[in-house]
């Protein structure tokens, strides 16, 4: 009653593999990471220098 059944272990070989794939995602994330920081620092700091057209053409609205 009190023994264990025994459990799967995967191989050394196996456990390293699933070891490499998960440092790999890991540097995946990162780098996606820094793209998008990237990406939206440039966007924010093209809002900033171009010029909003819709506001300078809009004329309000008057309704009767």
């Amino acid at each position: 009653m009190n023994e264990l059944k025994a459990v799967h272990m995967p191989s050394e070989v196996h456990r390293e593999f699933r070891s490499l794939v998960k440092y790999r995602k890991t540097l995946d994330s990162r780098s996606n990471k820094m793209k998008c920081t990237i990406w939206a620092g440039q966007h924010a700091s093209n809002r900033q220098k171009r010029p909003d057209h819709r506001l300078k053409d809009a004329e309000p609205c008057l309704e009767n």
